[in-house]
């Protein structure tokens, strides 16, 4: 797993010889991540499926390198078993063309900014009108929006099966952590 946290990528628009010496750093090991996801996805047996999740995919489609890997994961990933998972706090991040041809299944979660709204709407295929950005704005905990394959979109809900799974599987920083948990040493600190 890597992380791109702490990079210094520049604006899609900023010249590449005017990259400052931290964004030239910074883009070389995004082109390295890159080289790496392609080898992966080409390296491994077929047979075994695989999965290359972007977090933050902003920080890969903004840039020439890495905008490239995500149309050659989506065409050549079927037939190399390998799905690619985009993953985004703004929809707007995904509305370039580029991406937006090779998203095969969208979910989409709460939002109430009326420009993020709207970029969730597009990224859905629905029409932009008051009834559909109020399900978005409504959506509880665990329900999302869902675009399938074939265009069609609806609400969902993820109903975990436990309460102590809900427990494990709690991101919040600000909550105590399950007893067992293996990022909490024996003596309650975590790790």
């Amino acid at each position: 797993m890597f992380t791109l946290g702490g990079l210094t990528l520049p604006d899609s628009g900023v010249n590449r010889d005017d990259y400052s010496y931290e964004q030239r750093l910074s883009v070389a090991l995004l082109y390295l991540v890159s080289q790496f996801a392609r080898r992966l996805m080409n390296g491994l047996d077929r047979r075994l499926p695989k999965a290359i999740f972007l977090d933050e995919a902003w920080a890969v489609t903004s840039t020439p390198e890495g905008a490239k890997l995500v149309p050659e994961v989506s065409r050549m990933g079927r037939s190399r078993n390998t799905a690619l998972i985009l993953v985004s706090q703004n929809a707007g991040d995904m509305l370039n063309e580029q991406v937006t041809n090779c998203l095969s299944s969208v979910f989409a979660f709460r939002s109430s900014e009326a420009h993020e709204v709207a970029d969730v709407m597009a990224l859905l295929g629905v029409d932009v009108n008051e009834d559909h950005m109020a399900v978005l704005r409504n959506l509880g905990n665990g329900e999302c929006l869902f675009r399938d394959l074939d265009g069609r979109s609806g609400r969902i809900g993820v109903d975990l099966v436990s309460e102590g799974l809900l427990r494990w599987l709690d991101t919040n920083p600000t909550r105590e952590r399950p007893a067992g948990d293996p990022l909490v040493s024996a003596n309650g600190r975590e790790q």
